[in-house]
């Protein structure tokens, strides 16, 4: 396996289940670098600690079915060039990602 193939379609997306995680069970405390930082859940713990719960599940989740998409599309299209199943795995975790980035923002607008 090309090892841009494997960056991009199963690690990246790895990397969001397991930053998801602990968001997820609520591990993460209020801070400056980790978890879904905006000005308002930077304000209150009691606004922090939701939203982070959120984020963490859509992270989690798009991370996972990411990578059980681009291990499916890999199977299924194996006889496809690296460079284009590179992209469509790309595309593919950009727009779950970005997806579940949205959903947080939605339910952190409705805190």
């Amino acid at each position: 396996m090309d090892i841009k193939l494997a960056l991009i379609g199963y690690v990246l997306p790895g990397l969001g289940v397991v930053f998801g995680i602990p968001m997820a069970f609520g591990m993460v405390p209020p801070n400056r670098y980790y978890g879904y930082r905006t000005r308002k859940t930077m304000a209150s713990p009691s606004v922090w600690y939701p939203a982070n719960r959120i984020a963490g599940r859509c992270l989690a989740i798009a991370g996972l079915v990411a990578v059980c998409h681009n291990a499916y599309f890999q199977h299924e299209h194996a006889n496809w060039p690296s460079t284009t199943q590179q992209f469509f795995m790309s595309i593919a975790s950009g727009v779950l990602l970005l997806l579940g980035v949205m959903v947080s923002a939605i339910y952190v607008r409705k805190l």
